[in-house]
């Protein structure tokens, strides 16, 4: 058996698990990255960098690399640091069905969601996607996501839809003016990260506002991700992502309205995804 990398790369996190010839494993994590996201592949720490030439197999699950113009770059651009390491690319909705669906136990099919700084759907079979809606970004799409999420909060606040007590405590955790607001959203980039970063203000408080603006953002998920999967109701549904993970009452809540009961939530793959290539040595 030889070293081997498991990549998860999310927007904001790229967690690593480097498998070690004994079967011992090492966790690690590194800033970010999203393929579809004009930015360069973030600077990795010397350990990372080490680790990376003297591995013989690495797996990489991230967002936006669904297209082989984006997988023969990053391919490219991990060559850069070992030419002679073996690669396999996958999408991240590849690695939350693995994670979800494909134990020794449990089911091997369903639909998959991704809810995190962004989020996918697809259905899952026999190691295959399929997709009734695709993803338009975190422009057009992401419903449910942590991007989407924290739009609506800043809306909220700006729009003075938010209740008095809690636009106070908004006030004070951060320091947000509307002008300094909009440079960074239009002129700077990964402004999906900026405004996902506010969706975490969210699990500081426990007001019916949050529940209301939670499910509505759920809601729009579901209607616009989920039912189009005309056997949505007879297949488990599995949700993967820090969002989920974090909002998982309000999530489940939103799925009961439409009779959706057969659900898994977890927060990140990594761990499945460690006994997923260690299955297949």
């Amino acid at each position: 058996m030889h070293t081997k990398i498991v990549i998860d790369a999310g927007a904001t996190t790229m967690k690593w698990a480097i498998i070690h010839p004994d079967g011992s494993v090492i966790k690690r994590e590194s800033a970010g990255w999203n393929a579809s996201v004009a930015v360069p592949f973030p600077d990795l720490s010397p350990e990372l960098l080490i680790t990376l030439r003297n591995c013989n197999n690495l797996y990489f699950y991230g967002a936006g690399v669904s297209s082989q113009e984006k997988r023969d770059l990053l391919k490219n651009t991990l060559h850069n640091f070992n030419p002679l390491i073996q690669i396999e690319v996958y999408s991240d909705l590849v690695a939350a069905a693995r994670a979800l669906f494909t134990s020794q136990t449990g089911p091997k099919y369903g639909v998959v969601c991704i809810l995190g700084t962004g989020s996918n759907v697809a259905y899952y079979e026999d190691d295959k996607l399929h997709y009734r809606t695709p993803s338009l970004g975190y422009l057009l799409s992401d419903e449910g996501s942590g991007n989407k999420i924290g739009s609506a909060v800043i809306k909220s606040y700006f729009y003075n839809t938010m209740p008095s007590e809690v636009s106070t405590l908004f006030a004070s955790s951060y320091d947000i003016h509307k002008e300094a607001f909009l440079t960074q959203i239009y002129h700077k980039s990964q402004a999906n990260k900026f405004l996902a970063s506010y969706a975490a203000f969210l699990s500081t408080i426990d007001h019916p506002w949050k529940d209301a603006l939670l499910m509505t953002q759920f809601r729009e998920l579901i209607e616009a991700k989920i039912l189009p999967h005309k056997n949505f109701l007879s297949v488990p549904i599995g949700f993967v992502g820090s969002i989920a993970n974090v909002f998982s009452k309000q999530l489940e809540e939103s799925c009961k309205k439409y009779d959706i009961h057969n659900i898994q939530i977890i927060a990140n793959p990594i761990d499945r995804l460690v006994d997923y290539h260690k299955r297949r040595t």
